[in-house]
């Protein structure tokens, strides 16, 4: 099982798509749980695998650098795995006042 992200550096307080590939295994079925850091990512515990694939949508991130993994749950036919991690990069947000003249 391998994981990516649709970006490799996003701005604090956007999202990101992160997706889970299963990768030769002819019948993948059961769940993925994606990993930020060791941590669960709220709303991506347990996404069903459809066409050997599951993807979510995380937002929140904090400002540094998240090391995402999933975890495969396996299925009848297929043993359960984890993923090496995808880096994903949150840049600070610098808001600066507009001042007018």
């Amino acid at each position: 099982v391998s994981v990516s992200a649709s970006a490799p550096r996003i701005n604090r307080w956007e999202s990101v798509t992160l997706t889970a590939q299963i990768t030769s295994l002819p019948d993948a079925a059961g769940t993925i749980t994606f990993m930020e850091n060791g941590n669960y990512v709220a709303g991506c515990i347990k996404v069903a695998v459809v066409e050997k694939q599951a993807s979510c949508v995380a937002s929140g991130l904090g400002r540094g650098s998240h090391a995402i993994t999933v975890l495969y749950s396996g299925s009848e036919t297929n043993f359960e795995s984890s993923s090496a991690a995808s880096e994903v990069y949150v840049n600070a947000v610098v808001f600066m006042p507009q001042l007018w003249k």
